[in-house]
């Protein structure tokens, strides 16, 4: 449910955005998807890792909410897992690969390593993670 309301919340605005910043640009079709699809396949990262990372450092002693949703540690590892899923592909690029791969290819290549990330995690939290949370208390 945790991942569901995230994505409720987050994709609509994205799509949004998406289709002002298509218009805006005017960008050939290929890079309309590519611009759609990495930011899409982003979110439902985020959600499935955020999820992965909370089953991995519950937190059950707080004293209120505001202690268990902003100051725990699954937050913290959250917030810098994500960050580091964005720089570390843009600093590959900019400092690496940019003379051997052009920037759609390369963004096609991350939409696909997000996907297929979003994909494992998803397993997990579906199989292993539910067992998981059924034993925390």
């Amino acid at each position: 449910a945790k991942a569901k309301l995230q994505m409720v919340i987050s994709i609509p605005a994205m799509l949004i955005i998406q289709i002002i910043i298509a218009f805006a640009l005017q960008l050939p079709l290929e890079y309309n998807f590519v611009l759609f699809a990495l930011p899409l396949v982003f979110t439902v990262f985020a959600a499935f890792f955020g999820l992965y990372i909370n089953l991995m450092f519950p937190k059950f002693d707080w004293v209120s909410e505001t202690v268990a949703v902003k100051q725990s540690a699954s937050i913290l590892l959250t917030m810098l897992g994500l960050t580091v899923a964005v720089v570390i592909p843009i600093v590959l690029y900019v400092f690496v690969l940019d003379k051997h791969m052009d920037i759609f290819t390369y963004t096609l290549l991350f939409t696909a390593i997000f996907g297929i990330a979003s994909l494992m995690l998803y397993r997990y939290i579906d199989g292993r993670g539910a067992k998981r949370f059924e034993g925390l208390q």
